[in-house]
């Protein structure tokens, strides 16, 4: 159902915002660095993801290749 897949996308992406943001507090950098007006929302997750799989997977493992789609998109200079 599309309204749940919405939901689970829009927690997801909250929790990857929220755990960068936390990741920076912690060692003053991010695990991706985007551009300072980015908003990470439900279609973001799905696109990053989209961009490292092929074919279906399970919800957890969409959830991770989001973030290393972000990551490898939005690099931090160290």
């Amino acid at each position: 159902n599309q309204e749940q897949e919405y939901i689970y996308l829009s927690g997801a992406a909250s929790a990857i915002g929220y755990s960068n943001a936390f990741q920076i507090l912690k060692t003053g950098t991010g695990f991706f660095c985007p551009p300072p007006d980015f908003v990470l929302n439900a279609e973001i997750v799905r696109s990053a993801a989209e961009m490292g799989l092929k074919g279906s997977h399970k919800p957890d493992t969409f959830v991770l290749v989001a973030v290393q789609e972000l990551v490898r998109i939005f690099p931090c200079d160290k």
